[in-house]
């Protein structure tokens, strides 16, 4: 078995709707929220297949910001279906994502990968800081349910 990331289309939709659903329920209504946001220009919506089914997801959209230099990537979302985790699913769709920030870095179109992550995923805050996302101080926030969210940065030094 083998998983395999492919850019998402309008059919993935659904699932990307039942995936924030079991994912991030708990923190805000991200069921209605992803398929929109999944449908602005500028946002990329990647898919992990596994034997043909969909198990995981990443939202990666690109901002420009006033305060800096060159716009930022954004990993908006990312997850994995429960039967699926613990399987290296979320790392590979993480380098991915970075990848193609760096991809981008290359060409001065963004600058640094950021990401919120909930305080309490101790998970998602390990594989992020491993993969040398820093936490970048003083601007943490709320998710809609009021659970503490951490901003994490990657600087893109282009490769």
């Amino acid at each position: 078995m083998s998983v395999r990331l492919r850019a998402g289309r309008a059919p993935d939709l659904g699932f990307l709707s039942e995936l924030a659903r079991e994912a991030f329920e708990h923190f805000g209504d991200y069921d209605r929220l992803l398929p929109e946001w999944a449908r602005t220009p500028g946002i990329e919506l990647t898919v992990a297949e596994e034997d043909g089914q969909r198990v995981g997801l990443t939202l990666l959209g690109f901002f420009d910001e006033p305060a800096r230099p060159t716009p930022v990537a954004d990993l908006l979302a990312i997850a994995v279906s429960s039967a699926y985790r613990r399987r290296g699913v979320g790392r590979q769709l993480l380098q991915a994502a970075m990848k193609r920030a760096r991809e981008l870095a290359r060409v001065n179109v963004v600058g640094a990968l950021r990401l919120t992550v909930a305080e309490g995923n101790a998970a998602a805050r390990h594989l992020f800081e491993t993969a040398g996302f820093a936490y970048v101080p003083e601007h943490d926030g709320h998710y809609p349910k009021g659970q503490r969210a951490l901003r994490m940065e990657l600087p893109l030094e282009p490769e």
